[in-house]
């Protein structure tokens, strides 16, 4: 008698549900915005490895698939706010590569990409869907390729890196931003260098992009 009961409660209880309050909620938001301020952080003071925590608080904050809903959706904000955009429309006819979330420099006291932040040459606001899901933000020569918001963060998020490492890339865009050097840079008579980290400096500019868009709307 006393097993069956017991066994009736356990099975009550893995089949339960628990709906979070509001509460809970707005405390998930301010811990993934945190989590994302402290990786953006880390990332500017040299420790590129943050990008991929980067990308996976972005994910947390803005990503909706099946059954998977964004703290932002949650919080019934995601498609009311406007996002800022740092990225120009991209020329179809450029025959280099296209990185407009990322700068180059070059004879300092590092060279390599970095990410504008708040000082580049493009800004504006757009709805949520055009800056998650339609904005190209990168692209290979003549729009050989291209990469949105989404498609880069969930590249890195789910199998490079945030909340994955997979043994194979399964986005032929993505492999092409990340593991090819698009420039390369000589200094001081030393060899020929490949410029790499594209990805991570991109995913590191779409964090401020976000940070700013909460900030404008008075979410943080």
């Amino acid at each position: 008698m006393d097993l069956n009961c017991k066994t009736s409660v356990g099975n009550y209880m893995m089949s339960m549900t628990y709906q979070k309050t509001p509460l809970e909620i707005d405390r998930a938001f301010e811990g993934q915005v945190r989590a994302l301020q402290s990786s953006c952080r880390g990332f500017d003071e040299g420790e590129e490895w943050e990008a991929p925590r980067i990308a996976s608080a972005i994910h947390i904050l803005c990503h909706d698939a099946g059954r998977t809903t964004s703290l932002l959706t949650q919080k019934g904000v995601r498609n009311s706010i406007d996002f800022v955009t740092t990225v120009m429309p991209l020329n179809p006819n450029n025959l280099m590569v296209s990185h407009d979330l990322v700068g180059i420099t070059m004879g300092g006291a590092r060279n390599g990409y970095f990410a504008f932040l708040g000082d580049g040459p493009f800004l504006r606001t757009v709805n949520f869907n055009r800056w998650w899901k339609q904005e190209k933000i990168a692209a290979g020569p003549q729009m050989s390729w291209s990469l949105t918001r989404k498609e880069l963060i969930a590249s890195v998020r789910n199998q490079d890196g945030g909340g994955h490492v997979d043994a194979q890339l399964s986005n032929d865009a993505y492999v092409k931003l990340s593991r090819t050097a698009h420039w390369i840079y000589e200094q001081d008579g030393q060899p020929p260098q490949n410029m790499m980290g594209l990805e991570h400096f991109s995913v590191r500019q779409i964090g401020w992009e976000l940070e700013e868009s909460l900030r404008r709307a008075s979410l943080i």
